[in-house]
């Protein structure tokens, strides 16, 4: 489809049509709050109004992540994006214009998540964040070009949910994530790279499950989910931990289904989901309990049936009433 220009899209097009967004394991990019220099004149008022409904923005954005009117607070949101964007549209290769382009391109994005206008906003959210990349890259920005493209692996990886040929558009995720991780290990971010490293996973792990190079792509998931968490632990960072580590059983359990090693990653996905259950339960995180519980009785039940410590696992089963 063609797509307008993302700083020239018009205000308030998207309809609100709510759905709840089912993919808890995505690891959502932060926007980018704006600090501008002014020395008090007119062209610095326009920078700080600009920075000020950009930190407005991103204070909607946060709260549509915490559940609370998502599709409104979006929408807020990304009106107020696009009012900055005007406001500073005689610095459009500056950095300030590059980081407003960057939270709006990824506020199109949570809108396709909720269900808004999927594919457009998905359309609109790439060409925003591409044109992000390229200023931060102009500028030498390192931050703010591994931030756009974290922001455009996740949107391309969606890009491809629905397409019937949807390779170019996972190998552009994971060129997209490869650079954003890389970047921010230079950075030494080791959180944000962390993120980077599990949003990769979990781009892997959808070439498998669309049959591209599954074996080879789930034991790359695998590897650099290990690294997340290893990243995650060091920062007590226990909910993402916990998300990882949900994440690496899910590798696991998609090996075992393929036949390949299946009483050893039978094992290491039972392993995994354990310890996401420990940690979401230690933080109080029911709605993660439950689903993670679910893959674990899975796994018990599958560990029984090809006679691995079928005592064991058969007692655990009676443990969490799977049996």
């Amino acid at each position: 489809m063609d797509v307008m220009s993302p700083s020239r899209a018009i205000v308030g097009f998207v309809l609100w049509t709510v759905l709840v967004a089912t993919d808890e394991a995505i690891s959502h990019d932060c926007g980018t709050s704006a600090r501008p220099t002014t020395d008090g004149g007119a062209e610095g008022s326009t920078e700080v109004l600009a920075a000020t409904k950009n930190n407005l923005g991103i204070m909607l954005q946060k709260d549509a992540e915490r559940g609370i009117d998502p599709a409104n607070n979006l929408q807020r949101a990304m009106t107020l994006f696009q009012e900055a964007l005007v406001l500073l549209n005689d610095k459009q290769d500056s950095t300030m214009y590059a980081g407003v382009l960057t939270n709006l391109g990824i506020t199109y994005r949570m809108l396709s998540e909720w269900g808004v206008e999927s594919r457009a906003n998905l359309e609109y959210s790439g060409s925003a964040l591409q044109e992000a990349a390229a200023i931060h890259q102009r500028q030498g920005n390192s931050a703010g070009l591994a931030t756009a493209m974290n922001g455009l692996g996740l949107t391309y990886r969606m890009l491809a949910e629905d397409e019937p040929d949807p390779v170019e558009h996972l190998k552009k995720s994971e060129h997209a994530l490869r650079i954003a991780a890389e970047l921010w290990r230079r950075l030494e971010n080791e959180r944000s790279r962390a993120g980077a490293l599990n949003n990769l996973g979990i781009t892997y792990q959808v070439m498998a499950q669309r049959d591209i190079d599954p074996e080879e792509n789930l034991r790359r998931s695998i590897e650099v989910i290990r690294d997340a968490i290893r990243l995650r632990k060091q920062q007590q960072a226990w909910l993402s931990y916990g998300r990882a580590q949900n994440n690496l059983g899910t590798a696991h359990r998609m090996l075992a289904e393929r036949g390949i090693q299946k009483p050893t990653n039978l094992e290491s996905a039972r392993a995994a989901f354990e310890e996401a259950l420990r940690v979401f339960g230690e933080l109080g995180r029911r709605s993660y309990e439950a689903g993670v519980k679910a893959e674990l009785i899975k796994i018990l039940q599958a560990l029984v049936e090809s006679g691995v410590s079928p005592d064991q696992h058969h007692a655990r089963l009676k443990e969490l009433g799977g049996s």
